[in-house]
């Protein structure tokens, strides 16, 4: 490779293993994030399948105000409904980077700044969308995934608990 050509497309998967061991950390940790998502649902309408259903799973950026919807009609008013609102507006950008990630093409391995060029699999706003990541990019959408799971998780607790006290 020259030193003006630093550039790799479509590099050998070991040439960027570590930015797939970064991705399969930020899956699982997205599955964990969806895991406390649909536990959420099942708390708020009493019925623990309730998440699982595809109807139910809803596009990020239409999350916050459907679950709103869902606390008002099965719950009421509760003081949890903000920070749930808060956190599933958090979620929107990584959401939108974990699938730009997963369903988009890993096009160009930048050998100098160690980023990864991917390319979008669909237009959005009439155009291809591009952008790069870097094996900490990666990481820390994992971190924001983690963190959030970790907050509705600690919500879902403080919401059965006062339902246990209600009984």
């Amino acid at each position: 490779m020259s030193e003006k050509n630093t550039s790799v497309y479509f590099p050998h998967p070991t040439a960027i293993e570590p930015f797939a061991m970064a991705f399969v950390e930020m899956m699982f940790a997205h599955a964990e994030f969806e895991k406390e998502v649909c536990r959420l649902q099942g708390l708020i309408t009493g019925d623990p399948e309730f998440g699982e259903h595809g109807c139910h799973q809803w596009p990020p950026k239409e999350r916050p105000k459907k679950m709103a919807k869902l606390i008002k009609k099965h719950l009421g008013e509760i003081p949890e409904t903000a920070e749930i609102r808060k956190i599933l507006t958090d979620v929107i950008d990584p959401c939108d980077r974990r699938n730009h990630l997963t369903h988009g093409h890993w096009w160009r391995y930048d050998f100098k700044s160690h980023e990864i060029q991917v390319r979008g699999a669909r237009q959005r706003n009439g155009r291809i969308e591009w952008r790069n990541y870097t094996e900490l990019d990666i990481g820390s959408i994992c971190v924001h995934f983690r963190g959030r799971a970790a907050d509705l998780h600690q919500l879902c607790s403080q919401i059965e608990n006062r339902a246990l006290c209600q009984v």
